[in-house]
């Protein structure tokens, strides 16, 4: 349950970090279990577009949190801050953990993998 409403806290660009975590863990899987290069690059690239599209997300976050920022009064301001810099950090580290795999399959597929 908890995930599936950080998921939503997340927002829209939580869609795309997902299917290119799915496909980094995929193609990273597919590349130890083949050896093969181009599937390790592969993996590589996606783990690369899942923390991009992550990095994105917080940025465009942290920017919708200080435009917020204006229109909250000085005593709410501290506790609105915390909460939205807590909100914006979702996408980020949803991404991280999808390009985790990615990345250690990629490697090791490029590192021990024969080309095809």
């Amino acid at each position: 349950m908890e995930l599936a409403r950080a998921f939503q806290e997340g927002g829209v660009l939580m869609f795309p970090i997902a299917f290119a975590g799915a496909t980094a863990w995929a193609t990273g899987v597919l590349a130890v279990i083949l050896r093969s290069r181009p599937l390790g690059l592969v993996a590589l690239v996606a783990a690369l577009l899942t923390l991009g599209v992550g990095v994105f997300a917080w940025q465009i976050g942290l920017e919708e949190v200080r435009a917020a920022l204006e229109t909250v009064s000085g005593e709410y301001r501290e506790e609105a801050r915390a909460l939205g810099t807590r909100i914006s950090e979702i996408p980020l580290k949803f991404a991280a953990l999808g390009a985790v795999p990615g990345v250690i399959g990629g490697l090791v597929g490029v590192l021990l993998g024969r080309s095809r």
